[in-house]
């Protein structure tokens, strides 16, 4: 959508490189405490001065400044004793908001700089980060993407302070739903589905040459998965439990193949497989995966081969993405 995008003219992108930590955190909006307006109009407690003369007053319509005895002040038009339009309100214990105000309250397009000079440039209403907006953190952690009520919903983009990458869908400052993340250390990159900012339900794990395709339960692969080691030239189908394989299990080297049940990934006793004997293992989450106990090697080489052409131009993608609108 190239120049289109109204959010992206009204200000610049502040993406930049990140210290490196492994530690992952789930961002906590910058607004849970909302600016303290001070709409006490007690003409003891503030003084007005006016655009023209600066002389004081306590009438406060049209343009001017208002100075409490705190050292804050605003900034800007007033209709009616409130502040409406453009304006700057500053508190030296929270910050400074400079842009829209309708009946006192930010509304529209706005910047809002922390004490801590954590910030977010986007948009507001009713004093709360409402549409789309940019969120940067002290140490550089950012987000960019949608919110709603004051807190991330839609869809956005979290730069860790580590580098790591998540884009994809948010609810309540959390990641829920379909969503991207990449590990900037070593290149890791998970595709799938997160339920209040962990791994649960369907995923596909890219590490490496190495390949896993199946599910989660909060962080831990629980389910039936499929999986590619290019190194050893192995291929794994089987059911997970808690991050280990437990249960019917097809195992493919490079010179042969086998059908095994294994408990807390030790092999069991190996058999001749019958998949209509197993059907009752495939809930109907799962049962996509019957057709992998059955292809051929090549034929699951050529899904691995696939698959990893997906992710490498998802990896661009989200490393090169700067606005949840798509522009850039």
């Amino acid at each position: 959508m190239g120049n289109n995008c109204s959010f992206c003219n009204n200000g610049p992108n502040k993406e930049q490189n990140i210290s490196l930590s492994r530690e992952i955190i789930s961002p906590i909006s910058l607004m849970e405490t909302p600016i303290p307006k001070e709409n006490n109009f007690d003409p003891n407690d503030f003084i007005f001065l006016t655009n023209n003369n600066n002389n004081e007053s306590t009438s406060t319509e049209g343009f001017g400044i208002i100075k409490w005895h705190n050292n804050s002040f605003f900034k800007g038009n007033f209709h009616q004793n409130i502040s409406n339009g453009w304006g700057i309100y500053s508190h030296p214990l929270v910050g400074t908001f400079k842009g829209y105000f309708i009946n006192d309250a930010p509304n529209g397009y706005g910047v809002y700089v922390h004490v801590s000079k954590s910030n977010y440039e986007g948009e507001w209403e009713n004093e709360k980060q409402e549409g789309v907006g940019i969120e940067v953190w002290k140490d550089g952690a950012l987000y960019n993407g949608e919110f709603e009520n004051g807190r991330k919903k839609g869809i956005g983009k979290y730069v860790f302070k580590n580098g790591d990458v998540y884009f994809g869908e948010w609810e309540n400052n959390l990641m829920n739903g379909l969503g991207i993340f990449y590990y900037s250390f070593d290149g890791r990159l998970f595709l799938g589905e997160f339920l209040n900012g962990v791994k649960f339900g369907y995923g596909e794990y890219f590490f490496g040459e190495n390949l896993y395709v199946g599910f989660y339960r909060n962080n831990l692969q629980n389910g039936f998965f499929l999986y590619f080691n290019l190194k050893s030239d192995k291929i794994i189908v089987g059911f997970k439990l808690n991050g280990k394989i437990n249960g019917l299990c097809r195992v493919i080297n490079k010179n042969e193949e086998n059908f095994m049940f294994l408990n807390d990934g030790k092999k069991s006793r190996k058999f001749v497989f019958d998949v209509e004997k197993f059907e009752e293992y495939f809930d109907e989450n799962s049962k996509n995966f019957m057709v992998y106990f059955k292809r051929d090697k090549n034929d699951l080489n050529k899904e691995y081969e696939k698959r990893m052409k997906i992710k490498n131009e998802i990896e661009k993608f989200i490393l090169n993405s700067k606005c949840v609108c798509f522009c850039n």
